[in-house]
């Protein structure tokens, strides 16, 4: 199997392969947070240059600043994806946030890991984006000059890197 994972999915995915890699052929980070074993995701966004801005709400779930979205997200992409996109947003539980990832080289570290970056993503710069990169097994990085959302951004180039990666 391989799984493809954006943005804080890289710590799904991570997660996923710790746990059956025996299933798991390869690991495709779509600007997805590589997290170290140890770490979370508070500790690897904390170093970047302009955090998130995020909106804690009184249900204890937290919402990205609404007017932040399209600059911060979708820069590259067309408007009416744009707007698309905004639409399907909702309140995230925090914990994400605070969990620490446990991998293991044995596990985890046995899967290629390649990485695309995107010149042109806002919130995880391309600086971070290869320092998370060279703290875990990324032997194979395809650069692409989208924003967040190279899916909305870059379909066709991003299509033909992922099949050229399976």
């Amino acid at each position: 199997m391989i799984l493809v994972d954006h943005n804080r999915g890289g710590i799904v995915i991570s997660e996923v392969t710790e746990r059956v890699p025996e299933k798991i052929k390869l690991l495709v980070y779509l600007t997805a947070f590589l997290v170290s074993s140890g770490e979370t995701l508070l500790d690897t966004t904390s170093k970047a240059e302009n955090p998130v801005p995020f909106v804690h709400n009184t249900d204890s779930t937290t919402s990205l600043a609404p007017d932040k979205i399209v600059p911060l997200f979708y820069n590259t992409t067309a408007p009416e994806w744009a707007e698309r996109a905004i639409s399907l947003t909702c309140p995230e539980p925090p914990n994400i946030f605070s969990t620490p990832l446990h991998l293991i080289d044995d596990r985890f570290g046995r899967i290629s890991c390649p990485y695309i970056e995107c010149k042109q993503h806002n919130t995880v710069p391309l600086a971070m984006q290869r320092s998370m990169q060279s703290r875990l097994p990324c032997k194979y990085v395809i650069t692409m000059d989208a924003d967040h959302s190279p899916f909305f951004s870059a379909p066709s180039e991003l299509a033909a890197n992922l099949i050229e990666l399976a």
